[in-house]
């Protein structure tokens, strides 16, 4: 299961929240909050700048600590499917979800495998 503009996509509001639930400590949530909030981009096309536009999503490329924020992110989404469909688990990389299980047949586990896929996306951009 591919995550779609994994970073791009995540909600200030829901990884806050995500790292409440998880216990995080208060100050290294205060500093998540910091780290995605107040953030600009600004368009350059055929070398002219264009000006600064607030982004209010999302998460920065290219930081150490965004693939660990991403993965405190959609954290909730693992458990809501091993939970709901028995045998599943998913390890993942990013924004990269792989389902995996064991079974006797290829058609019982190609099932398990549909359905933990069919749950994950049913959760959708509230993992």
């Amino acid at each position: 299961m591919d995550v779609k503009s994994a970073f791009n996509n995540v909600s200030r509001g829901h990884l806050v929240g995500r790292m409440m639930e998880l216990g995080v400590e208060s100050d290294l949530v205060r500093w998540t909050k910091s780290f995605v909030s107040s953030r600009t981009v600004r368009l350059v096309l055929n070398g002219q700048e264009g000006g600064d536009h607030e982004v209010d999503a999302g998460i920065p490329q290219g930081s150490p600590v965004s693939p660990i924020l991403f993965t405190v992110y959609i954290s909730g989404l693992f458990g809501y499917v091993e939970e709901r469909v028995p045998g599943v688990k998913a390890p993942s990389f990013v924004g990269d979800v792989a389902w995996t299980t064991e079974g006797q047949t290829e058609d019982g586990i190609s099932e398990t495998l549909e359905q933990g896929s069919r749950v994950g996306r049913s959760k959708g951009g509230h993992v």
